[in-house]
């Protein structure tokens, strides 16, 4: 009797051994039909940006993840192309140990086949069902914007057709969130609401209330919903309505409405620590990309302090970026640079007698420079008013002296060490080719982004 309890209790621990060591990961894999150029697919989470978690091989158009449990729960993509940045699909993560589903690749939009993952399979045909309803919906909502003629009855129709359109897709997502409301996708959808402007405003006023309507019924302060392209691109389309060509914004007014979207969204989302630090990294990011200079630099005025203050290190860095922001006001000397060049003798910018300076940063690597740099050659050849010292950000000698012997007319220089290097920092140097202008005593006239401008304002100085 003994003996059979003893081999009972075994068995129930192997069964239990068993389960946990079944169940020690979650398990994604597919097949994608039709495959013939993808190799690799890479399994990303979204944070600022996406950060690639794992790789998986392709082979015989099969892959296979091996994740461990402990991973959080959210939507993370899984992405079939490095260089098509429309080559992916999106999944949830959340209770279900597997994920499988089959796709035919060569078909667009994806829709996804899942054999396991019931969370998923709603998911994508909810996503399916509303691309069928909303694809018609827009088309609706431009003809209702061209076509006047509101008591004629092809427009009666359209706009009852416009209107039963839209009480579906709201009631398809009431339905979706109800069925998920205890899972992390229902969340997700609950915090994604759709918002119709009315078509037959004008579309600038629908640009209009479409942007002022972003936020409505979305919770910025929820931790969960980092781990999902949610607050990202809710951002990003926020910001980019100062950058619609079609409004015209002038460059001071995108200036200060960039100012009020990063304190509109950090009003929001800094009612939580975690969701306020990434919604301040990724606006910095997004205005570093882009070359914002001002709006870095009020960022980190009004909100690095409170959100990007870890420990003395990153609070030194700060008060030393604010003195490099002070520095670099146009109208105050330029930051000296000295080094010792070629010939064993000491150059010094402040030294350099000129009408004009420019100092550009640039690298043997960065394409856009060598677009830039011989225009500004062809320049400084023909004028003998303007004097350009070259800072490259290369790493290596040979491709740094290669590069530079294409434009003698400029003064050289490179530490080697990239972005790291101190004349860099000193002059807050985000991107390349970046130009500053100086007067005769080496004073900021302005900074540009692209030789273009510089050229166009040397143009009208030095022809005064």
């Amino acid at each position: 009797m003994t003996y059979k309890f003893f081999l009972f209790i075994q068995i129930l621990i192997f069964n239990f051994s068993f389960a946990n060591k079944k169940n020690d990961s979650i398990i994604i894999s597919g097949v994608l039909e039709r495959n013939t150029k993808f190799a690799v697919v890479t399994f990303n989470r979204f944070s600022i940006g996406e950060q690639t978690i794992s790789k998986a091989s392709i082979k015989d158009n099969k892959f296979r993840f091996a994740l461990s449990t402990d991973i959080p729960k959210g939507i993370y993509r899984l992405r079939f192309s490095q260089t098509e940045i429309d080559k992916y699909l999106d999944i949830i993560i959340d209770d279900e140990s597997e994920i499988n589903f089959r796709l035919d690749i060569t078909r667009e939009p994806f829709e996804p086949m899942f054999s396991k993952s019931n969370q998923n399979r709603d998911w994508a045909e909810y996503n399916k069902n509303v691309s069928y309803l909303i694809t018609p919906l827009f088309i609706l909502a431009d003809f209702l914007n061209v076509y006047k003629l509101d008591k004629e009855n092809v427009y009666k129709e359209a706009e009852s057709t416009y209107s039963q359109k839209r009480k579906a897709i709201e009631k398809l997502r009431e339905t979706f969130v109800k069925l998920h409301r205890n899972n992390y996708i229902g969340n997700y959808i609950t915090n994604n609401p759709f918002w119709f402007s009315n078509p037959k405003e004008d579309i600038i006023l629908q640009k209009f209330y479409q942007r002022n309507h972003i936020w409505d019924n979305v919770d910025t302060a929820n931790p969960a919903l980092l781990n999902s392209p949610l607050y990202s691109e809710k951002i990003f389309n926020f910001i980019k309505y100062y950058l619609d060509p079609e409004l015209h914004f002038p460059k001071e007014q995108s200036t200060e409405g960039f100012k009020k979207s990063v304190d509109e969204i950090m009003k929001l989302f800094g009612e939580n620590p975690q969701t306020g630090n990434f919604a301040m990294e990724y606006l910095y990011a997004g205005f570093k990309q882009m070359d914002q200079e001002e709006i870095l630099r009020y960022i980190d005025q009004n909100y690095r302090h409170r959100f990007g203050i870890k420990n003395v290190q990153s609070l030194q860095e700060l008060e030393h970026k604010l003195k490099v922001y002070e520095s670099l006001k146009i109208g105050t000397k330029a930051p000296d640079i000295s080094f010792r060049q070629t010939n064993n003798s000491n150059f010094k910018l402040s030294n350099i007698e000129s009408k004009y300076t420019v100092v550009v940063f640039w690298a043997s690597w960065c394409h856009y420079c060598e677009k830039a740099l011989p225009d500004l050659e062809n320049y400084t050849e023909s004028n003998k008013e303007l004097k350009v010292l070259a800072i490259s950000l290369d790493s290596n000698r040979s491709e740094f002296d290669k590069a530079k012997s294409q434009y003698p007319a400029m003064i050289h220089y490179s530490d080697l060490k990239a972005w790291d290097s101190p004349i860099a920092k000193d002059y807050n140097i985000n991107a390349t080719p970046t130009f500053y202008l100086l007067d005769s005593e080496k004073k900021i006239i302005d900074k540009y982004p692209n030789v273009k401008d510089l050229l166009k304002y040397l143009e009208i100085i030095v022809n005064k």
